[in-house]
């Protein structure tokens, strides 16, 4: 008999846990019930019980139907005969038993608690959530497209990431308020506004098909387009962020060249050390009869000093010209807060060199020739707006004009000022130039590298001071604790301690 394939599954249940089983009577009779079905099916199954069956049949059909009691005694032994051959088919599939049986046809199924098996590995039987039917969304609304595709998204793209709002482009443009919407956005809405043609395709669109809204690039731009004079209000709004940014940067660069020219026309201190330098310049000269004595020197020789060196190659003019000026005239403030250093600081005279007064004269006509284009935008926005879209931008670029006309006036004064300071500094020592007329990089650019090496020398040189100070006082204080430390060991050899042996060794 073939065997069926075990299948192992868990175990799954619904409901409360299964009862304990029947009584063992009940299993006892429903074993027995079972096995005489699977006895009744070898029966049937058995071969030589079919051939006894299929003889009598024909016997059966042979016989006078008629005859009763015939009939019975041929069922009869036909029976008997078939038991017969029952009981020998039995007893031969035991014997082929004995010699080749299954473990499965010998194996019985032990007895365990169900209970404990259910608690042990059942699972909850997870009900199957219903899918809730989806609510037919409407169809998608058909806009109308008229833009470039590229450019539509490029807007598009602007405008959901900028989380635009068309009410606060508004409130910007006309009440100048960029609280919610910065200065850096609206600038990048004004760049982004439709074109004159694409303003007039999106119209048309409009007017040929009323009932097909826009798409959302399309409606930004035409609505971008019906805010009263945008165009010119942003320009004068932004011109008025930067204006003073622009000018500033000119005044600064401006200030810095006129106080790095006071400076040196002013400072006692560099006059030491140019002292110093014509001092030592005229000795070393001294035995030259060619050259002789030079009431002063060339701004040429400046970059020069650090090339002189000493005999043992360690030490530099500059390094000298450094030393005498820190030992004659700083003396007990070198190295403290109280001294300073006596030449311009030599970033800012770097940066004085690169300045061109043909720049700076360029970029404040720049500012003068838009100030006046932004003016006459602001006419014209004043010419083509509404009483209620006229404030507060005629009252605020009205007041702007007075007062940036002002600061220009005075800006091209000082510039004309810095200019004429320029040609006194180069007349005050005496600097003429390569050039049919001196720049500030003809000038400046010898005083930027002797500033720098003037600087080194001189942190270095202030450095060493405070180190050697600071040795001196450790070795001031050791010097201190040693004294003491001899005081003290004179004055325990005669102490009370003596005195009491002197005593006693003199009563003794």
């Amino acid at each position: 008999m073939a065997m069926k394939p075990l299948y192992w599954t868990r175990i799954q249940y619904k409901t409360p846990k299964p009862q304990k089983p029947a009584s063992s009577d009940s299993e006892t009779e429903d074993d027995t019930l079972v096995g005489d079905k699977i006895e009744e099916q070898e029966d049937v199954v058995d071969g030589d019980a079919l051939e006894a069956e299929d003889e009598n049949k024909e016997n059966k059909e042979n016989k006078n139907d008629d005859n009763i009691s015939v009939k019975e005694e041929v069922e009869d032994e036909s029976t008997n005969k078939s038991l017969k051959k029952k009981r020998g088919s039995k007893s031969k599939r035991k014997r082929k038993r004995l010699s080749d049986t299954p473990l499965w046809d010998e194996l019985e199924e032990e007895e365990f608690s169900e209970t404990e098996f259910v608690d042990l590995f059942a699972r909850q039987v997870t009900q199957p959530k219903k899918k809730e039917k989806k609510e037919s969304q409407p169809a998608k609304i058909k806009v109308a497209k008229v833009l470039d595709s590229k450019r539509s998204q490029n807007v598009g793209i602007f405008i959901t990431s900028q989380h635009l709002d068309i009410a606060d482009v508004e409130n910007a443009v006309y009440n100048f308020d960029t609280s919610v919407l910065d200065q850096e956005v609206l600038q990048q809405v004004y760049e982004v506004q439709g074109t004159e043609g694409e303003i007039n395709v999106i119209r048309a669109q409009q007017e040929a098909a009323p009932d097909i809204p826009l798409d959302k690039p399309e409606q930004f731009l035409l609505d971008l387009s019906k805010i009263n004079e945008f165009s010119e209000r942003t320009a004068c709004f932004m011109f008025q962020a930067t204006f003073a940014e622009d000018l500033g940067l000119i005044h600064g660069r401006v200030n810095m060249m006129q106080t790095t020219i006071e400076l040196l026309m002013t400072s006692d201190r560099l006059k030491k050390i140019f002292g110093l330098i014509l001092a030592v310049g005229n000795y070393m000269n001294g035995g030259n009869r060619t050259r002789g004595q030079a009431d002063g020197f060339g701004l040429e020789i400046l970059p020069k000093l650090k090339d002189v060196r000493s005999k043992d190659s360690s030490f530099t003019l500059l390094h000298y010209v450094v030393n005498k000026y820190i030992e004659k005239y700083e003396g007990a403030d070198a190295g403290t807060e109280k001294v300073e250093l006596p030449v311009p600081d030599p970033y800012v005279v770097e940066k004085v060199s690169n300045f061109k007064f043909e720049d700076m004269e360029a970029d404040m006509k720049d500012i003068e020739k838009n100030l006046k284009i932004c003016e006459n935008r602001s006419e014209k926005v004043i010419k083509n707006s509404d009483k209620e879209h006229l404030q507060p931008f005629k009252d605020r670029m009205e007041g702007f004009f007075v007062q940036a006309k002002e600061e220009v006036t005075k800006e091209n004064e000082n510039l004309g000022v810095c200019k004429k300071e320029f040609d006194m500094v180069c007349k005050y020592f005496q600097f003429t130039g390569k050039g049919a007329e001196v720049t500030p990089y003809d000038f400046f650019s010898l005083w930027s590298p002797f500033c720098h090496d003037f600087l080194n020398i001189y942190v270095m040189e202030q450095r060493k001071i405070v180190k050697q100070r600071m040795k001196a006082a450790e070795e001031k204080v050791k010097k201190v604790q040693e004294e003491r430390n001899v005081a003290k060991k004179t004055k325990e050899a005669g102490g009370l301690k003596s005195k009491l042996k002197d005593k006693l060794k003199a009563k003794d």
